[in-house]
């Protein structure tokens, strides 16, 4: 059959990227035609995930028998965990075809290690640490994310490498014998997401943290962006960043969570303890508030607890909010796991803006902290529940309706900016 050639490449282009997210049509139109199968084979190689050591060897065989495939995958994934169903927990201590694999890809911008089943980093193989460390360090990688992985050895932040955005979530690291506290780390990065879990690490593990992060020349002094998780008991881990990026900080944003049993172990407003006055070089503050819930009455008193924490924080950090430029505060009700009683999606943005007592004090709140322009205050509400583009739509719309004449001061201003959202990954939760 005669290859059609009457349809430009970049129109071929766009309809394979319409398609990017379906692995089987994207194969089969590999399979298809000659035509679709570069477009089709640069989305089917662009990300890929390893979690079993048969998939990294039929990948081996793969790229040595057409290298130019490696020149395809710009994301990889090693993953243990209990989302994997791999049979084989432990992969990574074998060397297998591993780090043959790693040191072909040369074309990576982001690095992904999921760890969760409380693997070790000495739990690794060597060969495949080794080769590991050199993947950080290639000059095309943009972002690395490690996931539940103990103790890094210290020296990853004395990797050469500049990189766009850190994630360290649940991550612990190691003393090594050649580690010298008083020697500038080379790790650069430009935004860093940190979560050190609900509870803070050991005090060895502490003290190596402080000392990593306080070191002269530090990369955390450098970084413009910080994404945080406190809780009560993770902040004394947190505090140290704030301390050493408080020049260099132009954004920061915090998740945090309300829950009908907050204890001394909750991710609410009161875990952060920092004076935002110290960031003297911050643009925008950013609020996330995951408020779980099973039933409506524990809705509206988890909001309710959630509106007073907030309104404290603003007038605590007014002369924060007085010169920033951008403030968003983002609310997103989940039900919790244990469900009694289900408060069905489309209902939720009429509840929130007509049930919640928070909207009036808020517009005069901010109103009295800001008097000056050149300001923007996003309100978001993102629902887990709508996955499809109309239902999204529809639930803006709504919102937005609803929630007009509810802050009018900041109406008038016309600083005010109303979105909604859909969210569907896992928020660290308890």
């Amino acid at each position: 059959m005669a290859e059609p050639t009457d349809l430009p490449q970049e129109i071929i282009d766009e309809i394979i990227s319409k398609i990017s997210k379906d692995r089987p049509a994207l194969k089969n139109c590999a399979l298809a035609s000659r035509t679709l199968l570069f477009s089709s084979r640069i989305r089917l190689f662009s990300s890929i995930k390893l979690d079993q050591a048969w998939l990294c060897k039929g990948l081996h065989i793969l790229l040595t028998e057409n290298p130019r495939l490696a020149t395809y995958i710009h994301s990889i994934t090693l993953s243990i965990g209990e989302t994997s169903w791999s049979m084989e927990p432990a992969w990574l201590s074998v060397d297998g075809s591993l780090p043959d694999v790693l040191d072909m890809l040369s074309s990576l911008h982001s690095v992904s290690l999921e760890i969760d089943n409380e693997v070790g980093w000495m739990q690794i193989s060597p060969q495949i640490a080794a080769a590991i460390f050199r993947m950080f360090a290639l000059p095309s990688l943009m972002s690395i994310r490690i996931m539940g992985l103990d103790e890094v050895p210290i020296s990853f932040f004395y990797i050469s490498a500049t990189i766009e955005q850190l994630e360290l979530i649940e991550v612990t690291f190691e003393r090594t014998s050649d580690f010298d506290p008083g020697t500038p780390t080379s790790l650069s990065f430009g935004s860093l997401d940190f979560d050190p879990g609900l509870y803070a690490p050991l005090h060895v593990e502490l003290s190596l943290w402080s000392a990593i992060v306080e070191s002269p020349d530090s990369c955390f002094s450098r970084m413009s962006t910080l994404r945080v998780y406190p809780s009560s008991k993770n902040f004394r881990t947190i505090r140290p960043l704030l301390g050493m990026a408080a020049d260099s900080l132009v954004s920061i944003h915090l998740d945090l969570q309300y829950r009908r049993d907050c204890n001394s172990t909750s991710r609410d407003l009161r875990a952060f303890k920092f004076s935002l006055s110290k960031l003297t070089s911050l643009q925008s503050l950013s609020l996330t508030f995951l408020v779980l819930y099973r039933t409506l009455d524990e809705l509206l008193k988890n909001f309710r607890t959630l509106s007073r924490d907030l309104l404290a924080f603003l007038a605590s950090s007014a002369s924060t909010i007085e010169r920033i430029e951008t403030l968003t505060l983002t609310f997103k009700p989940k039900v919790d796991y244990a469900l009694d009683q289900k408060v069905p999606w489309p209902h939720l943005p009429s509840i929130l803006a007509d049930s919640i007592d928070l909207w009036g004090r808020l517009d005069e709140a901010i109103c009295s902290y800001r008097r000056s322009n050149g300001f923007r205050v996003n309100i978001v509400l993102s629902l887990q529940q709508p996955r499809e583009r109309n239902q999204l739509v529809d639930i803006r719309r709504a919102w937005q309706r609803l929630m007009k004449g509810k802050l009018p001061m900041l109406e008038e201003r016309r600083v005010l900016i109303l979105e909604a959202d859909s969210f569907h990954e896992d928020f660290p939760e308890d």
